[in-house]
């Protein structure tokens, strides 16, 4: 099975390398480790567009083998990261387009040692110990290893992803994992995109024996499969938000998704 690390997008490695300036904190060394009390504890959420210092004191906890804590998916608002809304003006939770890497205090995080950032569902079973800052991922919910139990928790960034679906496997990419390019958008001008076959090729070995097809957050997406040679037309244009193909026959409607799920690898 592939593993993919992921990386951030170009905005959240800047957002990364600045060094977030905490509260002044109480000497009490009977405290938490930054000598804060619980109430006063907080961690930097960084989503696709902007970056909020969450306190601990505004979120719900909840009772984890006698301790307190915090669900990690409280820390992500639908603030930072807004609600798709399709057409007809239906909400779909744009939370489970990201993955998410936890870091301590001094960066470390479970990709440092190797692994994939968390997905969504698994931010539903995580938790923050209030007291400690400790991110725990239960050994009876979730099978993770152990570097996912972070230490003095400081940062949760929130990477967009795209997943790939094969007939054996699901695995996930990173956009800011994949080379950018340059192609023309919708209004005719220069846009940064990322082209659909770096989703697949370091996947399948033989990409031209498989059919493909897209689908959105909304399940919404092309009626019949591409061929390997008219995936290779289409890109994801960073900044509009959007699939766009080069392929005269490929410009109708559903093949200009938003909120990109993901790529099935048909047989």
């Amino acid at each position: 099975m592939f593993r993919f690390i992921a990386i951030m997008s170009l905005s959240a490695m800047v957002l990364l390398m600045l060094l977030p300036i905490g509260c002044s904190k109480d000497e009490d060394s009977t405290l938490g480790p930054d000598h804060t009390s619980p109430a006063e504890q907080y961690l930097w959420v960084y989503g696709p567009a902007d970056s909020a210092r969450v306190l601990f004191s505004g979120l719900p906890t909840i009772d984890a083998g006698g301790l307190e804590a915090i669900s990690l998916s409280a820390f992500v608002d639908t603030v930072l990261i807004p609600p798709f809304y399709d057409k007809d003006g239906t909400s779909y939770d744009a939370r489970i387009l990201y993955a998410y890497r936890i870091a301590a205090d001094d960066g470390f995080c479970a990709h440092d040692k190797g692994y994939c950032d968390n997905i969504w569902e698994q931010m539903l079973l995580g938790y923050v110990q209030t007291e400690t800052r400790r991110t725990i991922f239960p050994d009876d919910l979730i099978d993770l290893p152990g570097a996912y139990n972070i230490k003095e928790t400081r940062h949760i960034h929130a990477c967009r992803k795209v997943d790939v679906n094969t007939p054996d496997t699901m695995v996930f990419f990173e956009l800011a994992d994949l080379n950018v390019v340059s192609v023309t958008n919708f209004d005719g001008e220069a846009e940064n995109a990322v082209a659909l076959k770096d989703f697949i090729t370091p996947l399948i070995p033989s990409p031209g024996d498989h059919e493909y097809n897209m689908r959105s957050l909304d399940d919404f997406g092309p009626a019949t499969n591409l061929t390997w040679e008219q995936l290779q037309t289409g890109f994801w244009l960073l900044s509009t938000g959007k699939t766009i193909f080069t392929d005269p026959d490929l410009t109708t409607g559903a093949y200009k998704l938003k909120a990109l799920r993901e790529i099935i690898v048909c047989d």
